[in-house]
């Protein structure tokens, strides 16, 4: 089964980027990418993703008010916060609004695929 994944960055490079890394693995299919918090919310249903990928800082909404407001709609996806700010956002605070992960922007690629494989519920296909 396809998971879908939405993400949501205002950087176009950084969209792109994990568009085609997640869709190099076998079983991601990326339903959607937008560029503020706003087009999460009007795209989140329509897309009907199996994870979010969520960057913190962008335009109009924020990363945090994003998942609050999700919360807040009913939406029970798997979030995960992708930014540069980690050290800025405190676990607690990210954990009491339904993000259920944090992944630096700077850390390598295997633990973002990693994580996004546990959030979604799959294995890791072996590389080699």
């Amino acid at each position: 089964m396809v998971k879908r994944i939405l993400i949501a960055d205002d950087n176009i490079g950084v969209r792109r980027s994990l568009r085609r890394l997640l869709e190099s693995e076998p079983g991601f299919e990326v339903c959607e990418e937008v560029s503020d918090g706003v087009e999460v919310i009007e795209r989140i249903q329509e897309c009907n993703p199996d994870l979010l990928i969520l960057d913190f800082a962008m335009p109009r909404m924020n990363g945090l008010q994003v998942a609050a407001a999700l919360q807040v709609m009913h939406v029970d996806i798997p979030i995960m916060l992708f930014t540069s700010y980690v050290d800025s956002i405190r676990e607690e605070q990210y954990r009491r609004i339904g993000i259920r992960s944090m992944v630096s922007k700077d850390s390598p690629i295997e633990v973002l695929l990693s994580e996004v494989h546990r959030l979604v519920g799959t294995a890791r296909a072996a590389s080699g």
